[in-house]
């Protein structure tokens, strides 16, 4: 798999709920770690690959079904306003991913099914690429 690119500002986040999550969610803090590790750290992550805050559209290809998503942090979340978190699966798997990308989504019990990134706005926060 070819690494994730991460912003530094975002990294530190996640690497803190890795910690918080070990005990009571080992198997996304497992998951998290293991993109952490293979993630590229840059002082601005590009644009057109999702990070925190990204709105993002995406087919998940098992339902066949189109899903429009911003990923936050848990305490963010709110799937009613479409708000995804981080430490879920399919927010896992998509962090980093730009659009084109197929990110396989990992379940708790070990089932992968494909996501196709189909495009990713931008945080509203996010500074223009020079």
């Amino acid at each position: 798999q070819s690494p994730i690119m991460i912003a530094a500002c975002d990294y530190d986040r996640l690497a803190e709920l890795v910690e918080i999550t070990r005990t009571a969610l080992p198997e996304i803090s497992l998951y998290m770690q293991e993109e952490l590790d293979r993630a590229k750290i840059v002082t601005d992550a590009d644009p057109a690959s999702v990070q925190m805050g990204s709105s993002v559209r995406f087919i998940d290809h098992e339902s066949g079904k189109m899903h429009n998503i911003r990923l936050v942090y848990p305490i963010d979340a709110s799937l009613a306003n479409g708000r995804l978190s981080v430490l879920t699966p399919v927010g896992s798997a998509l962090l980093g991913q730009q659009a084109g990308s197929t990110a396989q989504c990992r379940s708790a019990a070990g089932h992968v099914r494909p996501l196709t990134v189909v495009s990713v706005i931008p945080p509203p926060d996010a500074r223009a690429a020079a």
